[in-house]
């Protein structure tokens, strides 16, 4: 019997270009308990799509689906990838009773592209199953603004000072001023900062509005204190006070630790005009090996009133070799016609060598 009804089934598919579902509909009445034994999850889900409404068959099929489709992940894989409604309101209710964790519905989460009801959903659904620091702060990474509930749940199982650091950053997202929250994270990251870089980054907070002063002054301290390489100190220059005696030992140290052709261009470009640090630094400069990428990066790095553009110009001229850096010179000219007709005519001499 399971035979006949195969056949009857390809035949009609066959005959009338229709799909399994459909065929299996069509012939409901025909069907019985050891065919549907036969017939698999995916097929399952064929004909239910064609099911009307409260019909034997839809019930039927619903059944099945039900006990041949256990696993969340694949009515999530289901509900993604199936285009009729039908399949994806069954699909969404399956996952609504098998999922539990809170890694299932992050990854429904994560996997929906179009903003509609699963991503809300699923999102409740984390807020609800969220137990973990990681697990909100997943939540909060997926959210426009993070809710006073994640910020809550993550400062009651934060200890390290990335997390408190997390906890400041995703509450002052849409804010210039500092809130109870932010003011506890601050207190916590100076409770557990140890390195430069720590107390670098708490002293920046605290310049925010209605910041305890005691925090501002404790991270400069610090900043102060370990303070080793050179741009820990050139960061420490630029956030000195103008004239002040922490600016001057910075610059100092600056000037000390100097070595590479990035560190002696930092030092020339912020020392005064004719200067004997000025002097220093471009004789370092000249003695350190130089290349053209060198040289075009400080042009495009620095402004165009920047006094080491026209330095950086005159250097990439003076050391392309290529087609594609004399294209490099000729493009960053602008103002300078001899400049930029020699840039020209190095590239005519190029294409015409290659050319014979």
């Amino acid at each position: 019997m399971v035979l006949m009804l195969e056949n009857s089934i390809e035949k009609l598919m066959a005959d009338r270009n229709i799909d399994f579902g459909l065929a299996v509909v069509l012939l409901c009445d025909q069907l019985e308990k050891s065919f549907l034994e036969t017939i698999s999850l995916e097929q399952w889900i064929e004909v239910y799509s064609w099911t009307e409404a409260e019909s034997k068959i839809e019930k039927i099929a619903s059944e099945k689906m039900s006990e041949l489709g256990i696993l969340f992940r694949y009515w999530l894989k289901t509900y993604n990838q199936k285009p009729k409604e039908k399949i994806r309101k069954f699909a969404f209710e399956k996952m609504s009773e098998l999922g539990i964790l809170f890694d299932q519905w992050l990854e429904a989460y994560d996997q929906d592209k179009s903003e509609n009801k699963l991503k809300n959903f699923a999102l409740k659904k984390m807020s609800e199953t969220a137990e973990t620091f990681d697990q909100w702060l997943a939540i909060c990474s997926r959210t426009k603004k993070c809710s006073n509930l994640a910020l809550g749940k993550m400062s009651e199982t934060a200890e390290t000072f990335d997390q408190w650091l997390a906890i400041f950053n995703y509450s002052q997202k849409f804010r210039n001023y500092l809130n109870e929250i932010d003011i506890l994270a601050l207190k916590k990251m100076s409770e557990t900062a140890e390195t430069f870089d720590q107390w670098l980054a708490i002293y920046e907070q605290s310049k925010r509005k209605n910041c305890p002063t005691e925090i501002e002054k404790l991270a400069w301290k610090k900043v102060f204190v370990l303070a080793e390489t050179f741009d820990q100190w050139l960061a420490v220059y630029w956030r000195a006070d103008p004239g002040s005696e922490s600016k001057k030992l910075a610059w100092k140290k600056v000037f000390v630790l100097a070595e590479t052709f990035d560190q002696w261009l930092a030092v020339y470009n912020k020392s005064t005009s004719k200067s004997i640090p000025e002097k220093i630094a471009w004789e370092k400069i000249s003695a350190l090996e130089e290349t053209f990428d060198q040289w075009l990066a400080v042009y495009d790095q620095n402004n165009p009133m920047s006094k080491l553009r026209g330095i950086a110009l005159s250097k990439i001229s003076k050391t392309a070799k290529t087609f594609d850096q004399w294209l490099a010179v000729y493009l960053r000219a602008e103002t300078k016609k001899d400049t930029k007709a020699f840039a020209l005519e190095k590239m005519k001499t190029i294409i015409k060598a290659q050319n014979n």
